[in-house]
């Protein structure tokens, strides 16, 4: 199963930003994948994915090419950096409950 919520919490977006302001802030944890959580300053997830290291290779360095980069003379913090530090906390998703968020943001209606 999936759990999302859509909440706010009080955060800052910018590298000298003082005040804590509203953020935006949706839930979303799978009750299937509790082993898979991480937080922001965690480590990355292991590659599972089947296949040789030449395309695994490949589409390393396409998603690298089509990062953005974050140095130190941008402003910007790559993530919201949330007062609260369970709000900083991420959870791996399955592709399954990634689409379901997705259907979930397209449903959404004025």
């Amino acid at each position: 199963g999936l759990t999302v919520e859509v909440t706010g919490a009080e955060g800052r977006r910018t590298k000298y930003q003082e005040k804590a302001t509203a953020q935006y802030l949706v839930k979303a944890r799978s009750k299937s994948a509790k082993a898979n959580e991480s937080t922001l300053e965690g480590s990355e997830g292991k590659d599972e994915r089947s296949g040789n290291d030449a395309t695994k290779d490949k589409d390393k360095e396409q998603i690298k090419s089509q990062m953005i980069e974050h140095d130190d003379e941008n402003i910007l913090l790559e993530r919201v950096k949330f007062v609260e530090d369970e709000e900083n906390r991420h959870y791996a998703l399955s592709e399954l409950d990634l689409s379901i968020l997705l259907a979930l943001c397209l449903d959404v209606k004025n």
